[in-house]
């Protein structure tokens, strides 16, 4: 019998993944720890992801079909919203856990009140389940328990990196924090742990607990160039949100901001070697509000109104130029062209 308050709630938004749902349900049903409800809240998909889901008879499943797509943040918030349990887990349908992740979260919150959330490094699969690598690179070596305020320097820096299929939230954290920001499509996780760390501990476990799948269909694989993007105006809310006892860190921001918005450079070079020039202009933009801007930038806005003759004014700037990050950009261009 499916529990009234399970210790967990494990939930899987879905949006056309029927072709990776199952292995998903299969990982949170082979969990060691087994007080867990599992809420599957379809984003209207329109492939076979109802029939996989319906083809598993457990009562600790429960299935819910939206009328409409809302959205994935919204249909995050959604399955916040269905959750009974005293923490939550949130699993993309096309990644998967390791036997003892809900096993190993629960151990940690439980006996570290003060912590609010816990995550743990991943292994990368590809789309047929093998593993191509891991998170080692992107997160510590070794297991702590830290005070949010520097887990939130870490995360601001990028000197450290949480996949959300490997993270577990007391639900009384979000209550206190509130959901899922819908304003964001891609960085709303980033922005959810920033808004966690700077007011709550946070736990890493070093071993991998979770697997998450790098493959062509990925919402993050298909929109790198707004993830960039967003990450960067997440920060931006974030140093216009910090409460007056946390402005110590509006410098730590402020820097972490001038860095991001530099790769909007490289984006909108991207973007204006595609003839996509209304695009170009608000990664170019971004970058200047944030920084003290050379001449070869404004040549580089510029160019995103000359179509075709901006290609003479490339090569005109590449041969006498001084400024050596306005060349390099230039010659970045230019070989795109």
């Amino acid at each position: 019998m499916l529990a009234k308050n399970p210790k967990v709630s494990v939930c899987i938004p879905n949006y056309n993944y029927g072709h990776f749902i199952g292995d998903a349900i299969r990982s949170v049903l082979a969990q060691t720890y087994k007080d867990f409800e599992l809420i599957i809240v379809d984003n209207c998909s329109a492939d076979n992801s109802e029939e996989v889901i319906k083809s598993f008879r457990d009562p600790r499943i429960r299935f819910y079909k939206n009328e409409k797509n809302i959205g994935m943040t919204a249909n995050w918030n959604k399955c916040l919203s269905l959750a009974r349990g005293e923490y939550i887990s949130i699993l993309h349908a096309d990644d998967v856990y390791l036997p003892n992740f809900l096993e190993e979260g629960v151990k940690v919150l439980d006996t570290n009140p003060k912590v609010g959330m816990v995550y743990s490094q991943v292994k990368y699969i590809n789309d047929k389940g093998k593993v191509i690598g891991d998170s080692r690179g992107l997160q510590p070596l070794k297991s702590y328990v830290l005070a949010g305020e520097k887990e939130f320097q870490k995360l601001v820096t990028h000197s450290t990196n949480i996949f959300c299929p490997a993270v577990m939230v007391r639900k009384s954290i979000y209550n206190a924090i509130g959901n899922f920001d819908e304003s964001f499509s891609l960085a709303s996780d980033y922005d959810m742990w920033l808004r966690i760390s700077l007011n709550y501990d946070v736990a890493f476990i070093s071993q991998p607990l979770a697997c998450y799948r790098v493959h062509e269909d990925s919402e993050t694989t298909l929109n790198l160039n707004m993830l960039v993007k967003e990450d960067y105006e997440v920060l931006k809310k974030t140093y216009s949100n910090l409460s007056k006892e946390k402005q110590y860190f509006r410098n730590l921001v402020l820097t972490a901001l001038r860095r991001i918005s530099k790769k909007n450079l490289w984006i909108a070079i991207k973007y204006l070697s595609r003839g996509e020039n209304e695009t170009a202009r608000k990664y170019i933009s971004s970058y200047i509000i944030e920084n003290s801007s050379s001449m070869g930038v404004y040549i580089l806005l510029l160019l995103t109104y000359l179509g075709w003759i901006g290609k003479v004014i490339i090569k005109t700037g590449m041969l006498f130029s001084r400024n050596y990050q306005a060349k390099a950009m230039l010659i970045k261009l230019w070989q795109t062209l």
